[in-house]
C-alpha cells in the first residue's frame, strides 16, 4: 500500500509539473505576441527580406520610392570628393584597398598595402617561371587578373569592368626617373605625404631618392560625385571537383575589404 501511495504522489507531482510548464509557455506566448502588437503600432517602417530590398531604398513614411540622388539601385552611397579623400587617409591604418576608376573603367588611382609591396619589387619578379611541378607561373598577369575580378562589380543593374592592365597599373608607381616602385611603402609618415601630394596635384615629391608626381585627385574631381561600393574579398583556397570549385575549404586565409569608386557620368 505504501509503494501504491508513493507512485499516486509522484505521479500527481508530475501532472502538476507539465501543468505549470503549459502555462508558462503559453503565457509566454501570450506576453510575445502582445508586445509585437505594440512596436508595429508604434514602428511604421515596413521590412523587407534580404531578396527583396535590391532598388528599393526608403526616402519618407509615405510609400516606397527609389533614391536615385543619394544611392545607386543596389543601394550603394554616392558621395563627393571629400568621402572619398576620407576613406584613402584610412587605409593604410585600417588595412583596406582604395581603387578610383572613371565612368568608363579607366583607372585613376589605387590605395592598397598588398599592391604597393609588389609594385615596390616589380622590376624584380619574372614575367614567367616554371615552379618545382613543371608548370609555368605568370605571377604579374596572375596578380593584374586577380585585382580586375576583385574591382568587378555592379551599378545600377549594370555590370562594371575595371580597365586594369600592366601599363596603365605600373603607370600609378612610375617615378619621374621612370621606375616603378612605391618607395612610400611600410611607411606610414611617407604614405601620408604621397596622399598629400595625390590629393593636391603636388610635384616632384622626394621619396629618398625618387621623385613621386602628385595626380591632382581633388584639382580634377572637387565637383564630381561618386558611387561608392564596397566588396569582402574571399581569399580563402577550396578544393576542386574537375576544375570546379567546391565548398570545401583547403586553405583558410583572413578575407580583404575593398573600397571602389566611380566617377559618376
Amino acid at each position: 500500500m505504501e509503494n501504491a501511495s508513493q507512485a499516486l504522489r509522484m505521479g500527481a507531482a508530475v501532472i502538476v509539473f507539465m501543468l505549470a510548464i503549459s502555462l508558462f509557455f503559453h503565457s509566454f506566448s501570450s506576453t510575445k505576441k502582445a508586445s509585437d502588437s505594440i512596436i508595429k503600432i508604434q514602428d511604421k517602417q515596413a521590412y523587407l527580406e534580404s531578396d527583396g530590398v535590391e532598388n528599393i531604398l526608403y526616402k519618407s513614411d509615405s510609400g516606397i520610392t527609389a533614391d536615385t540622388t543619394n544611392y545607386s539601385s543596389e543601394g550603394n552611397r554616392i558621395v563627393g570628393i571629400d568621402s572619398v579623400i576620407s576613406t584613402i587617409y584610412k587605409y593604410d591604418k585600417e588595412k583596406f584597398g582604395v581603387t578610383i576608376f572613371k565612368g568608363d573603367g579607366e583607372l585613376i588611382a589605387r590605395y592598397d598595402s598588398s599592391t604597393e609591396s609588389l609594385m615596390n619589387n616589380w622590376n624584380n619578379i619574372p614575367d614567367s617561371y616554371v615552379d618545382y611541378e613543371g608548370n609555368t607561373r605568370e605571377p604579374k598577369k596572375k596578380f593584374i587578373e586577380n585585382l580586375k575580378n576583385n574591382l568587378t562589380c555592379r551599378i545600377n543593374g549594370s555590370g562594371f569592368t575595371p580597365n586594369i592592365s600592366e601599363t596603365n597599373l605600373t603607370n600609378l608607381y612610375k617615378m619621374v626617373d621612370g621606375k616603378i616602385c612605391a618607395p612610400w611603402y611600410g611607411n606610414h609618415e611617407n604614405i601620408m605625404r604621397r596622399i598629400n601630394a595625390d590629393i593636391t596635384k603636388e610635384p616632384n615629391v622626394a621619396f629618398y631618392d625618387k621623385q613621386y608626381n602628385g595626380i591632382g585627385l581633388y584639382y580634377y574631381y572637387k565637383d564630381a560625385k561618386f558611387y561608392e561600393i564596397t566588396k569582402e574579398i574571399d581569399n580563402s583556397k577550396y578544393y576542386k571537383d574537375s576544375s570546379v570549385k567546391t565548398g570545401l575549404l583547403k586553405d583558410y586565409q583572413m578575407p580583404t575589404v575593398e573600397v571602389i569608386y566611380i566617377v559618376k557620368s
